[in-house]
């Protein structure tokens, strides 16, 4: 979802891109989800309760013994 996302997104707007419900207990869930993300540094929160991906690379290994 946050692939194709122009900027930051909240918690409601990733319910609706998902097709889950948008009531307190969908969104707490979503918000909670998000910050898990959050956590592992795939996504960062901009401001409160705004999400975005991260800028962030990180490095693949090609596999090449150098």
């Amino acid at each position: 979802m946050f692939g194709t996302a122009v900027g930051s997104m909240r918690a409601k707007d990733g319910c609706l891109e998902i097709g889950v419900g948008i009531t307190a207990k969908d969104t707490d869930g979503m918000r909670a989800k998000l910050k898990r993300i959050v956590n592992r540094q795939i996504l960062v929160e901009a401001g409160p309760g705004l999400f975005a991906r991260s800028q962030q690379r990180r490095p693949h290994s090609s596999g090449a013994g150098s």
